[in-house]
C-alpha cells in the first residue's frame, strides 16, 4: 500500500474515545470540589515508627540544621524549623522543561506532631492545573522551607511557570 493510501486511510479513521469516569475511578484517593476547581487527592499519614529504610521517619526532625545548611552549602537553612518544612516531588509529561511540560502529579509532605502527612495531587486532565497550584500556593505559604531533590533546577522552575500560565499568583519561597 502506498504511504498516500495509508495516510488518507489514517485520516478517516475516527480516534477512539476514552471513558474519563472509568480512568478516574481507577486512580485511588477522593476528589475535591474547590472554589477553584476539582481536584483529585490521596491523603495518608505515616506514623512516627515508619521507616524509610533502616531510619525512622521522626528521625528527620532531630537532624541538626546547622550541620544541614553546611551540607547543602545553604547558610539560610541553619536554624530552620523543620517541624514546618514541606517535601516537593513532582511527575511530568516530560524533561524538557518550558511551557510544554505539565506536572500531572504534584506530590507534597509534611510533619505533623510527629507524623508525616503526604499528599498527593493527580491532574485529572490538561488544562485543569488551578486547584493543584492553589492546594501547593497555600502548603507553601505554611513552610518554613522546601526540600525537593531537583526542586531548584527543575521542579520549582516548570511550577513557577505552571502558575504563570494559569494566572495563578505564586508563592514566595521561604
Amino acid at each position: 500500500m502506498s504511504i498516500k493510501r495509508s495516510l488518507a486511510r489514517l485520516a478517516q479513521t475516527t480516534p477512539r474515545q476514552l471513558d474519563v469516569a472509568s480512568v478516574r475511578g481507577a486512580l485511588p484517593g477522593q476528589s475535591r470540589k474547590t472554589e477553584y476547581g476539582e481536584l483529585h487527592l490521596i491523603d495518608e499519614y505515616l506514623e512516627p515508627h515508619h521507616h524509610h529504610g533502616r531510619a525512622p521517619i521522626v528521625n528527620a526532625l532531630h537532624v541538626s540544621t546547622e550541620r544541614l545548611a553546611q551540607l547543602a552549602l545553604d547558610p539560610s537553612l541553619a536554624g530552620v524549623d523543620l517541624q514546618r518544612a514541606l517535601f516537593l516531588d513532582t511527575e511530568t509529561t516530560g524533561l524538557a522543561g518550558g511551557t510544554g511540560t505539565v506536572p500531572f502529579l504534584i506530590g507534597i509532605g509534611w510533619f505533623e506532631d510527629q507524623s508525616m502527612r503526604i499528599q498527593q495531587m493527580f491532574l485529572p486532565e490538561l488544562g485543569r492545573e488551578a486547584p493543584m497550584l492553589h492546594w501547593l500556593r497555600d502548603r507553601v505559604q505554611q513552610s518554613s522551607c522546601v526540600v525537593s531533590f531537583n526542586g531548584k533546577t527543575f521542579d520549582w522552575p516548570l511550577l513557577r511557570n505552571r502558575f504563570v500560565l494559569n494566572r495563578v499568583r505564586a508563592p514566595v519561597l521561604p
